[in-house]
């Protein structure tokens, strides 16, 4: 009994430190959740990131809301291609620019919140509705 209890205490902490992609059973229920604005929650400003999908590639561009025009204009030179990656259960986005790679893994994603974490720092975005 103490054993298990032991065991128990042991491996649950472990499975909080998963993923959360409930929904996520593919790499397009990734994509089709990933597609739309998301606003990064810890910084006040009007930059935003778009994903969007051309000839089944996944593209992020930077953005700029115009509250003026409603509407979002790009601030990005070149786009970023986006790859998601599969490693057993868990899912990455590969960022691809024109000048630079980075990878970032997703902690969570639903329909209204992404949680990714790249270089060890947790990045929390809210999507904004269209």
């Amino acid at each position: 009994m103490r054993k298990t209890l032991i065991l128990i205490l042991i491996f649950f902490p472990l499975t909080l430190l998963g993923q959360d992609l409930d929904s996520c059973k593919t790499k397009d229920d990734i994509k089709n959740l990933l597609i739309g604005y998301w606003k990064d929650s810890e910084i006040n400003s009007e930059n935003v990131i778009h994903f969007w999908s051309e000839k089944d590639k996944l593209i992020l561009d930077n953005v700029k809301i115009n509250n003026e025009h409603n509407e979002y204009d790009s601030i990005s030179i070149h786009f970023t291609f986006v790859k998601i990656k599969k490693n057993g259960r868990k899912y990455k986005l590969q960022f691809i620019s024109l000048y630079s790679s980075s990878k970032a893994k997703i902690k969570f994603l639903d329909k209204q919140k992404m949680i990714l974490k790249r270089n060890g720092k947790e990045e929390v975005y809210s999507r904004i509705m269209e």
